[in-house]
């Protein structure tokens, strides 16, 4: 029997920056609910895992989150990337993947 994933379990892991410092721990809260509200709630696939990279503008604000969505029953990723507005909400969300072919 397969176990169906809740959503709410998928594992979100936002990863360290370039420079290799991880971000703090309020802004990686705030991502981590970021990617659940905007990503996975409404996902029509099932996720393992979400890895998070950050992209950050010159003077160190968060611009951009690229999350790498690692499917459940299958060995492919989906790439989107959610644009930050300045406030740091969900201004616009791209998939970067193909859709599958149906």
């Amino acid at each position: 029997m397969v176990r169906k994933r809740l959503k709410k379990d998928v594992n979100v892991v936002v990863l360290p920056g370039m420079n290799g410092i991880a971000p703090p721990a309020t802004e990686k809260r705030k991502f981590v609910q970021l990617v659940k509200n905007t990503l996975l709630r409404n996902a029509k696939e099932s996720y393992h895992k979400v890895q998070v990279e950050v992209e950050r503008s010159p003077d160190g604000k968060p611009t951009a989150l690229l999350a790498s969505m690692l499917r459940a029953r299958t060995y492919t990723a989906d790439i989107v990337r959610v644009t930050l507005d300045a406030k740091g909400r969900a201004e616009a969300v791209e998939r970067l993947t193909p859709p599958d072919p149906e």
